[in-house]
């Protein structure tokens, strides 16, 4: 839900907000979307290639990754395959 998805409030009418105390706060989301590279569905051993990058290129990609799921450990590498240059990325941990 965005901001304009809301019904306009007006607080001019004499509303008066309201201070609460002990409201859980929802976990985040990511508003459906997923992400285009599939750190959360790998293995240990698992890994993947994506032509056309380089390290410079994908590393805050993988250091999303790493902060995403603390969990789990990644490796990058920029390698050649079959002719193409790109980044390779492994889950270690």
């Amino acid at each position: 839900m965005g901001y304009n998805d809301y019904e306009d409030y007006d607080d001019e009418d004499g509303g008066e907000i309201v201070v609460e105390s002990g409201v859980p706060i929802p976990p985040r989301t990511q508003l459906g979307r997923r992400s285009k590279y599939p750190f959360e569905d790998m293995d240990v051993g698992d890994s993947f290639f994506v032509p056309g990058r380089d390290g410079k290129s994908f590393g805050g990609t993988v250091t999303g990754a790493r902060k995403r799921h603390p969990d789990m450990s990644f490796e990058m590498r920029t390698v050649k395959e079959d002719g193409i240059i790109g980044v390779r990325v492994w889950r270690t941990a």
